[in-house]
């Protein structure tokens, strides 16, 4: 394990969840528990091929479903899903042929409604069954219910079936990302109309809730595993920065201090550091804002990037294998951070340089455009350079090291309500005679 908790060989993590999202590899025998996907037991393979199969494809075009086409729609998802569990290996092609019904342009909006809806069911019951690989197969199905496709819309009603999937237990932590993943697409991509106000700060609540209780178990001795960990934290941070809210229903800000907590704790991993600067420049900010420290902890963390970059480089111990691949995307979302992600992100005021343009946060633009430019020569460096970005000059960790003297804030909670108030930082950033130290890029 490398510094900050960092784990080699992240490229290894995609292909794992991958593998358990198709497979039952590593798991028991699957055994089902009482009212689960077998009650009642689901259509045989022969009555789906002779009375289900044909008839169920009509049914879909039905503009209003009656009780016969429901009922057929109904016998084919259970037929489908439950495949799920009895196929492991054949799970990526099923579930395919299952949302290609749903998104099928003979399928009518009602009787896509009402697939959505038994979808829902049937992989909420696969989220309690005994096999690992099952859950995390509902788990990925409830990822991909949409009510549309062009453009992207998901399927509102899966949030409650998502929640659920976000608290199953620490052992199934990639259940909880395919959770978050979900939950984020529903924040980022589901209209006011099909999602109200407190049922996306629900959303949120339970998001901030379960990243507080993971970092609160992080370091126990029977905590969770350290990849699967890391993993939860991406995906939970980046589906915060989606509920475009600071403050709860209590007036607590507990999605903005979540994120903060997370940016400013050197025991979480930079990814997980970088997301949470990305996610916290998202957040509509009101005029009592204390946008400076929010700012400021931006600059601390690309300087403590760039210093950690440097000692790995020069680690002579360390063989390629072993050094850290994620230097360069923490960059990219160092940028998200302040820049946003495209044109329309910067016209809702996502990303640092464009808070200031809400009512009454003018007063921080200076300040914001100083850091960023300070910063911007050693994001580049990250970003221009895809193969081996060279070491961070001293020159450049010296122009950070002047901003973080000269603009040390006021006060460590980010709005007048928080209860959280950052931590103040150990070392300092002090500059040093560019003379013996790293080369210049």
């Amino acid at each position: 394990m490398s510094r900050n908790g960092q784990l080699p060989l992240w490229g290894l993590c995609a292909a794992l969840l991958m593998l358990l999202a198709l497979s039952t590899a590593g798991f028991a025998q699957a055994v089902d528990p009482p009212s689960s996907i077998t009650e009642p037991p689901p259509p045989s393979d022969d009555d789906f091929k002779t009375k289900i199969q044909s008839p169920h494809r009509e049914a879909l075009k039905s503009n209003q479903p009656d009780r016969v086409a429901k009922q057929l729609i109904a016998d084919s998802v259970h037929y489908q899903v439950y495949l799920l569990v009895t196929l492991p290996g054949e799970r990526g092609r099923n579930m395919k042929k299952l949302t290609d019904d749903l998104r099928n342009r003979s399928t009518s909006e009602a009787a896509r409604l009402y697939a959505l809806e038994q979808c829902v069911f049937r992989a909420s019951q696969l989220l309690d069954h005994a096999d690992g690989g099952v859950k995390v197969a509902g788990a990925v199905l409830l990822n991909q219910l949409n009510v549309s496709w062009n453009p992207d819309v998901p399927f509102v009603g899966s949030k409650d079936a998502l929640l659920k999937a976000l608290a199953v237990d620490d052992k199934h932590l990639d259940v909880k990302v395919w959770a978050a993943d979900g939950l984020a697409r529903i924040l980022r991509l589901a209209t006011g109309r099909d999602l109200p106000v407190l049922e996306r700060v629900a959303i949120a609540n339970a998001l901030a809730q379960e990243v507080t209780r993971l970092r609160s178990v992080r370091d126990a001795a029977n905590g969770p595993d350290p990849v699967g960990y890391q993993w939860c934290m991406w995906s939970m941070v980046q589906a915060l920065g989606h509920c475009d809210r600071v403050y709860n229903s209590t007036r607590d800000p507990i999605f903005a201090d979540t994120l903060l907590a997370v940016l400013t704790d050197p025991k979480e991993d930079f990814y997980s550091r970088a997301l949470a600067a990305e996610s916290l420049g998202r957040l509509p900010y009101e005029a009592t804002t204390n946008l400076d420290l929010l700012n400021y902890e931006t600059v601390w963390l690309t300087y403590d990037l760039a210093t950690a970059y440097n000692a790995e480089l020069k680690d002579a111990n360390l063989q390629p294998e072993q050094r850290w691949p994620l230097w360069r995307r923490c960059a990219f979302h160092l940028y998200f951070a302040y820049e946003g992600r495209s044109k329309a992100d910067q016209t809702r005021n996502f990303g640092l340089s464009y808070q200031a343009a809400r009512p009454g946060l003018s007063a921080f633009g200076a300040a914001i455009k100083l850091a960023f430019d300070a910063q911007l020569p050693i994001i580049n460096g990250f970003t221009g350079n895809p193969q081996k970005p060279p070491l961070v000059s001293q020159e450049k960790l010296n122009a950070l090291s002047v901003w973080l003297a000269d603009h040390t804030p006021k006060s460590r909670k980010l709005t007048p309500e928080s209860k959280f108030e950052a931590p103040t930082h150990k070392g300092t950033a002090t500059p040093e005679a560019a003379d013996g130290g790293p080369p210049a890029e």
